[in-house]
């Protein structure tokens, strides 16, 4: 069950993080890119080690995202 409720949660993160009007899961999205989270790479995932995370409250090292913008970004897609 978790798992599929994980799988639902990143396919609408990434499409939200896609849409031109969801700027806070853009921003959180961004941040761990900036830390270099990657799609794919078995280390430093993007969602499972960066955005899933965060999104889900957990803080990750190296990624800082305003507690007011991930709040937005769940409010805004219901997660």
């Amino acid at each position: 069950m978790k798992s599929v409720l994980t799988l639902a949660l990143f396919a609408s993160i990434t499409s939200f993080a896609q849409s031109g009007n969801n700027q806070p899961c853009k921003q959180v999205k961004a941040a761990c890119e900036a830390a270099g989270f990657k799609t794919g790479d078995a280390k430093k995932n993007l969602w499972k080690n960066c955005i899933d995370p965060i999104v889900n409250g957990k803080s990750v090292p190296g990624v800082s995202v305003d507690t007011l913008t991930i709040a937005a970004c769940r409010k805004q897609h219901q997660l």
